[in-house]
């Protein structure tokens, strides 16, 4: 019974004086993964594309924003041997258009989305605040891809 006890004790110690670093930058990437909605879309051709929008706002780091932050990023890939080009990409919040900045590879923003691939586009989308409403209903078209709608939730 003394082992342990003294082996619980011991645990106990040990774990009180662990690092608990990790745990913010757990709960930063929890808000990331909650905050991003994903969808895959196939054209004609067979080729698809993935879209991942992330919500900012609901992460704290940016919750203070006076616009509503958006990270979309999306990859193409054609199984055809007619590789076609993409037209160019449109997006709107809400109905509304939005701002739309291309953000290199390397951007800052793009540490706090939950996946990062360098053979990706990325998007910086900012509209102004939607009081009114606790879902973003974003809609993006890339032609020859049908348009797509991704809902995103605010945290209220």
């Amino acid at each position: 019974m003394k082992k342990f006890s003294l082996f619980l004790l011991l645990s106990i110690f040990f774990l009180g004086c662990s690092n608990k670093s990790g745990i913010h930058a757990n709960i930063k990437q929890e808000q990331a993964i909650v905050s991003t909605q994903k969808a895959k879309v196939s054209a004609e051709d067979n080729s698809t594309m993935l879209l991942m929008a992330t919500y900012l706002n609901n992460i704290q780091k940016y919750s203070n924003s006076k616009k509503e932050m958006i990270i979309l990023s999306y990859y193409y890939s054609s199984f055809s041997s007619e590789t076609k080009s993409l037209g160019e990409f449109a997006a709107k919040l809400n109905d509304k258009n939005i701002e739309i900045i291309k953000l290199e590879n390397g951007d800052e923003l793009l540490k706090d989305i939950p996946i990062n691939n360098t053979w990706s586009k990325h998007y910086l989308l900012l509209s102004t605040q939607q009081e009114t409403t606790n879902i973003l209903k974003l809609t993006v078209e890339i032609y020859p891809f049908p348009p797509v709608l991704l809902e995103l939730s605010k945290e209220l």
